[in-house]
């Protein structure tokens, strides 16, 4: 038998579970009762923002619903314009009635857990985390842990811990969210079951591991998080976990040991070709400087300073607060744990290699460029593995840039990500998709409106989404500036676009009839909501500068405003298909415009080619320029290259529920339609 000890306590520093330093102790006061304003009835007061010709002014009124609300702040200002106008949302002061230590959690922060485990059902999955048992009565793991196994004295138990370990590891992956003690877990919701190998001095043996494997495996396990290993290679950790793993369809996640500094030998069983390996990187993003490294590690996870639950009087919790700060290999094992948890979620008939290869091809890159010893295939990013789980960041099979992909019925929205290296798409449901570099921030409850279009802020690290009744929806960095409401639109108009400032700190909401509402720092250029249209107007698009703006309608005529260069339009000529967007030549001396057959509609701008004349398994929605070129993307998802850059993926093969209309402007300031 192989001795094993728990990966971090200092004073074995060879042998500690996949690492974990005892750097602090937190002690919390309990937070107060959350205060919250309102009258307790949100569905009755309603709240606008009216222009009072020097500044604007804050009316509230009780109404039944938008329309009842707009008339009576009409009759109140005397027909002052309204800016915006919404149900009156009760607040709270920031902090009050949270996690108190959710800010010291930089992980989460850094990883976006928080938004992958709302669009998921936690709840469905269970992670086993075989170490030193998990202290069930844990104010933060309150109702998490399940009656688990001990595996050292062959019974039902684990569920106290007096090394502190695994319940350290438990809580990074589910500590209890919005309990109003502690912190967050990156999987908060999942259900942990607990499995007890490591004695009270975190050691143990290879032979009780194995066993505390197959149990797991056999009682429900999702996941398995081993935090633990040692340097001497045993048959029976790969016997155990090819079980778990091929038999019972378990991903086994484990630490990478902590020995870099102490000759950088191999671990185990980290080193088992079934289980991910994963080591730990700081809140700068380098590799932890005890993490060890090899062609076994599969992937990084922060591991230095991570702060969780930990019993108090626990050998490693340094004190009775009942968390602690950790570092080590251990700690980064339980977030890429949580990440797989989600994406079980997400996807329950995954096998576990589906599940590894989503987090290893949406890693983000570190160290060397590619794959390497130090960080595997870079940091786990759940965000971007979820989007390929629920296919909207996988690299289509056998789908040739150029060529109609098949499947689906609805992307609402392509939108250039980064220096045009990667998009989002929005459905009609609100939900984003992310491909290349542009990572998903969010999806909106668009409930039963239909989302309109996708606006990216000018760093890439957040969007707008707006529906179709005028609502706005902002993620990331987007700071929102107000909705154009139900109230403010005339009978039949419907709002077809949003586009934001070079700034970023306002937007345009464009409606059907070609009206513009401007929002924050945008300045009103002009409008066509008085004149006669040849086609609703679809989209708009502004300026690089944002001075200027087009709107573009159905029939293929053109209105350019501000420093917008009018080059052309397709107005009053037979078309084989209506027009969808325009998108501004890069060199600003013309523009494209993209046709629902996929005919390009080149205006002083270079023809790089086109989908007209051929068969389309769903009508061309939108167009995004991409390096020399542009994409196009068709109501499926489905995306049409025509570019000098590598193609990023599609939504083909994947049923949708509804199609695409639109195409926003990207992060790097080239503009789609």
């Amino acid at each position: 038998m192989t001795l094993v000890h728990a990966f971090g306590r200092p004073r074995l520093r060879r042998a500690a579970v996949a690492g974990c330093a005892v750097l602090a102790t937190v002690v919390v006061a309990a937070a107060p009762a959350a205060a919250v304003a309102g009258d307790g009835d949100p569905t009755r007061p309603w709240a606008a923002v009216v222009d009072a010709g020097d500044g604007i002014r804050v009316e509230r009124v009780a109404a039944l619903g938008a329309a009842d609300a707009a008339r009576k702040v009409d009759r109140a200002t005397g027909g002052a314009p309204i800016l915006a106008l919404d149900v009156d949302r009760p607040a709270r002061a920031t902090g009050v009635g949270v996690d108190p230590l959710r800010s010291a959690q930089w992980a989460l922060d850094e990883l976006g857990f928080e938004s992958v485990r709302a669009a998921v059902d936690p709840s469905t999955v269970t992670v086993a985390v075989v170490d030193t048992g998990v202290e069930a009565a844990h104010e933060d793991l309150a109702g998490v842990v399940l009656p688990g196994w001990d595996a050292i004295a062959d019974a039902p138990g684990a569920t106290t811990d007096v090394y502190g370990h695994g319940t350290h590891v438990a809580g990074i992956v589910a500590a209890v969210a919005g309990n109003g003690v502690g912190g967050s877990g990156a999987a908060a919701g999942v259900r942990i079951l607990p499995v007890r190998v490591l004695d009270d001095a975190g050691q143990g043996w290879s032979s009780t591991i194995a066993d505390g494997i197959r149990w797991a495996a056999d009682h429900g396990a999702d996941v398995i998080n081993l935090s633990l290993g040692g340097t001497t290679p045993s048959g029976v950790y790969d016997a155990a976990i090819d079980y778990a793993v091929n038999v019972r369809g378990v991903v086994v996640v484990a630490s990478a040991g902590n020995d870099y500094q102490s000759g950088n030998p191999m671990e185990y069983p980290a080193s088992d070709p079934d289980a991910i390996a994963v080591g730990a990187s700081t809140a700068s993003g380098v590799r932890a400087s005890f993490s060890s490294t090899g062609g076994y590690v599969a992937l990084a996870a922060p591991g230095s300073s991570i702060l969780a639950p930990c019993p108090p009087g626990g050998q490693v919790c340094g004190g009775n607060s009942g968390y602690a700060r950790l570092s080590g290999t251990s700690m980064a094992a339980p977030f890429v744990s949580a990440a797989a948890a989600l994406l079980r979620a997400a996807r329950p008939g995954a096998s576990p290699a589906q599940v590894r290869a989503w987090l290893t091809a949406t890693a983000t890159d570190a160290g060397s460029p590619g794959r390497d010893d130090e960080f595997g295939a870079g940091i786990v990013d759940p965000v971007r593995a979820l989007a390929a789980a629920s296919g909207g960041l996988a690299v289509p099979i056998g789908v040739t840039a150029g060529t109609p992909a098949g499947g689906g019925t609805a992307v609402r929205e392509v939108s250039a990500g980064g220096a045009g290296a990667g998009y989002w798409m929005l459905d009609a449901d609100g939900a984003v998709y992310g491909f290349g570099n542009a990572r998903p921030w969010g999806s909106a409850p668009v409930g039963p409106a239909s989302a309109a279009d996708l606006a990216p802020t000018p760093s890439g690290r957040g969007y707008w989404v707006v529906d179709d009744t005028g609502r706005v929806f902002a993620f990331g960095d987007a700071a929102w500036r107000g909705n154009a409401d139900r109230a403010v639109l005339r009978a039949g108009e419907r709002i077809t676009s949003l586009a934001a400032t070079p700034s970023g700190g306002g937007y345009w909401i464009f409606t059907s009839v070609g009206r513009v509402l401007p929002f924050g720092d945008a300045p009103f250029l002009g409008d066509v909501s008085g004149r006669a249209l040849g086609g609703p107007v679809l989209d708009a698009i502004p300026t690089p500068s944002g001075a200027g703006y087009y709107l573009v309608a159905s029939d293929g005529g053109i209105f350019a405003f501000g420093d917008a260069r009018f080059a052309g339009s397709m107005g009053g000529r037979p078309l084989n298909a209506p027009v969808q967007s325009l998108v501004p030549d890069p060199d600003g001396s013309g523009y494209w415009l993209v046709a629902a057959d996929g005919g390009i509609f080149a205006l002083d701008a270079g023809f790089a080619g086109s989908m007209g004349g051929r068969a389309l398994n769903r009508p061309i929605t939108g167009m995004v320029p991409y390096g020399a070129g542009y994409l196009m993307v068709g109501a499926d998802g489905g995306v049409f290259d025509f570019s000098d850059l590598p193609f990023a993926g599609s939504l083909a093969g994947r049923t949708l529920a509804r199609p695409v209309v639109a195409v926003a402007p990207g992060p790097s300031g080239l503009l789609g339609g």
